[in-house]
């Protein structure tokens, strides 16, 4: 009832006999194992540089066990209905957060993920955990787990043969570089950038200074990104060059409205964000708010709203972009349209460079 007991192990019945090796010894210095180890000294300068660097740790839940019983309702009641991001005091001020914020914007070069904050000290400053397992809101045949609050920590984690260990084949699960910032409180304004330094960004930049709480970058390539010091999310695909990456990334982070600007074409007025804004406000279909007339019209600058997102996941998906011009997919959602005889002067000439 309790099994086969084998029986003992024999002296002098290991090396030779169930070691299956050449020469039947157990090799502590195998050439794989040499050549990782001439990486450390990389890898450790990489540590020294990264230092002073939020990096992302794993952590489990007191009630979850990977993702499966997220579709338990007894289990993800009250505040046990998503996870959290958990944070030291020191880090928490360091990016401008504090108890009161509720939520925050996690993000490095791989994604980004809006998650419920925890200010605790019971983390090592430098350090931020978030529970994997969570983020089943578009998950099929699970009732329970679609409804539950929670974003997937995977997001964050870079794939890859470069990020995989090479003797065990361990993804890099642990130590990820990430940055950490506020939600907006007003309509995020997101720039669409490849990532490489343009002066018209920096016009962006000076001319949008005092909306700076809720600038965003949406980019392919984060090359230049640290000197920026600005949030920036990167592109759904950045294998793939078209402004529908940047709108299904912005539709994913942020809830309602978010207004996206070209980086490479002149920067709009507060005017206009304020247009742009008032206009929103009227909507209830959820459409995009463009400048122009039905005969002309411009995808940036535009209002968006999040729930577009999937929209532009089938557009993307099925390659409609590759076929059909920008204009032409936004017609379909039949945008209000601002005049642009509402502009002035000036913000008429933009919409003409534009």
């Amino acid at each position: 009832p309790d099994g086969l007991l084998l029986g003992d192990c024999e002296p002098g019945s290991f090396l030779g006999k169930r070691v299956y090796t050449d020469d039947g010894l157990v090799n502590l210095a195998p050439r794989q194992m040499i050549e990782s180890m001439e990486k450390l000294e990389a890898e450790w300068q990489w540590e020294k540089d990264n230092c002073d660097s939020l990096k992302l740790i794993n952590m489990r839940g007191f009630l979850t066990h990977n993702s499966f019983m997220q579709n338990a309702p007894s289990l993800v009641e009250g505040k046990n209905n998503t996870n959290y991001v958990y944070m030291n005091p020191l880090d928490a001020e360091n990016a401008g957060l504090s108890a009161a914020d509720g939520e925050a914007l996690v993000y490095n070069e791989n994604g980004a993920i809006r998650i419920p904050l925890i200010i605790t000290s019971e983390l090592s400053p430098g350090s931020a955990a978030i529970p994997f397992g969570w983020g089943h809101q578009r998950a099929d045949g699970l009732a329970v787990a679609s409804c539950t609050g929670g974003a997937n920590v995977n997001f964050l984690t870079p794939s890859g043969e470069k990020h995989v260990e090479r003797l065990s084949l361990m993804a890099h699960l642990s130590g990820i570089l990430i940055k950490v910032c506020p939600v907006p409180e007003k309509t995020p304004l997101c720039i669409l950038t490849e990532g490489e330094w343009d002066q018209s960004i920096e016009f962006h930049l000076t001319n949008m200074a005092v909306e700076w709480g809720r600038l965003f970058l949406l980019a392919k390539h984060h090359k230049q990104m640290e000197s920026w010091h600005l949030p920036a999310i990167p592109d759904y695909d950045k294998n793939v060059s078209t402004p529908i990456n940047g709108l299904i990334s912005a539709a994913r982070l942020f809830e309602k409205r978010f207004i996206v600007i070209n980086g490479k074409n002149p920067p709009i007025s507060h005017g206009m964000v304020e247009l742009l804004e008032k206009y929103s406000e009227r909507d209830d279909n959820h459409r995009p708010v463009l400048f122009g007339t039905d005969d002309r019209f411009f995808p940036f600058p535009g209002s968006y709203h999040s729930s577009l997102g999937q929209y532009f996941e089938k557009i993307f998906d099925s390659k409609k972009f590759e076929s059909v011009d920008l204009g032409g997919i936004m017609r379909d959602l039949h945008p209000i349209l601002i005049s642009p005889e509402e502009l002035t002067v000036e913000d008429r000439a933009i919409l003409d460079l534009n």
